[in-house]
């Protein structure tokens, strides 16, 4: 998938939960940087993954780990999307992106909630439940 269907993702989004990604993301330290971000009002980071060319879908999720670590004031809401044509959609990097984002979770109580989305297209949002429990989790961040 190309840069261009990473930002036909970026956008949709955008509309549908009513914020900014903007295009640069964020720097998390030496870990890397995500492929959008959108301050919420209550200093929420939403993170956005959009999975096009990463063949370790995982290292994703994993890298917020240790940013989270270094920046115990920060909370993430990590939103990592799959199109139907990626290659790691249904294999084990895939399964093991969910299942660290899972344990994430547990052990960093109320500071990280995980959101795997999967579309046939880049724009493509629709609204399956995921999503919807996403603009849900949004709203009530934008509320605070």
């Amino acid at each position: 998938m190309s840069r261009e269907k990473e930002d036909l993702v970026r956008g949709a989004l955008s509309s549908a939960l009513e914020v900014d990604f903007g295009k640069k993301g964020l720097r998390l330290s030496e870990w890397g940087r995500s492929d959008g971000l959108a301050l919420l009002l209550d200093q929420t980071h939403l993170i956005l993954e959009v999975e096009n060319t990463q063949k370790h879908p995982d290292t994703n999720v994993l890298k917020l780990w240790p940013y989270l670590t270094e920046n115990p004031a920060i909370s993430v809401v990590l939103i990592q999307v799959f199109v139907k044509s990626h290659q790691s959609l249904n294999g084990s990097r895939q399964r093991l992106a969910g299942w660290l984002a899972r344990k994430m979770e547990q052990e960093i109580l109320r500071r990280f909630k995980y959101y795997q989305l999967v579309f046939e297209q880049p724009s493509d949002l629709g609204c399956e439940a995921t999503l919807c429990a996403l603009r849900e989790e949004v709203h009530m961040r934008q509320q605070a």
